[in-house]
């Protein structure tokens, strides 16, 4: 709801979503070889870290009274620009890790699609009841304490793992974390496009 003497609030809005969505764009195009050449580990821990930096630095400079506008677009942009890499590197993880699980890599891809798709679902609803009642400043740090949380699971759980280290002998491309998942050359990659790049 627009009230008399917001107009400008709209339209700031909608360019806060730009600076945060613009990146995501960016990164995922030209992201794959840059994961594959530092590591999917490595990418994922400091994707989670820097994300979870931008957005505890946004209740911390308003309630210093520091937050101007362009510092909340120039944070969002970060957070975009980071978010993508980390989870297209844990995206083209699930082929490797359902091997060491001892599992099929379909019901592993179903599971983490269930998962994610499940959790962006979610998400915006119980975000919504989390500000009504604790305030949007708590819910960002509370966001930030995930993305510190999910670092830390990445670089304890994946430690080992030869397909979370860097490339040798050149970089592979990794594919945008979109779609199934599957392994090139077996029976479940049927769809076009939808392979990831075989370990």
């Amino acid at each position: 709801m627009v009230r008399p003497g917001d107009h400008g609030k709209p339209r700031q809005t909608g360019l806060v979503a730009f600076c945060a969505a613009l990146p995501v764009l960016v990164s995922a195009l030209a992201g794959g070889p840059v994961i594959d050449r530092l590591g999917r580990r490595r990418v994922s821990v400091a994707s989670d870290l820097v994300c979870g930096l931008a957005l505890a630095a946004i209740p911390l400079l308003h309630h210093a009274g520091a937050l101007r506008f362009w510092m909340l677009c120039a944070l969002m942009a970060v957070n975009g620009l980071c978010h993508a890499p980390g989870e297209m590197a844990r995206h083209v993880l699930v082929p490797d890790l359902a091997g060491r699980a001892g599992t099929s890599l379909t019901r592993a891809a179903s599971l983490y699609d269930a998962v994610s798709r499940g959790a962006r679902m979610t998400g915006a609803a119980v975000a919504g009841l989390l500000v009504a009642f604790l305030g949007a400043d708590t819910v960002l740090l509370l966001d930030s304490a995930t993305f510190a949380l999910s670092a830390l699971l990445v670089l304890a759980g994946l430690r080992g793992v030869p397909a979370a280290e860097p490339v040798r002998g050149g970089p592979r491309l990794s594919p945008p974390a979109t779609g199934p998942i599957c392994a090139r050359g077996t029976p479940t990659c049927s769809a076009p496009g939808c392979c990831s790049a075989s370990p």
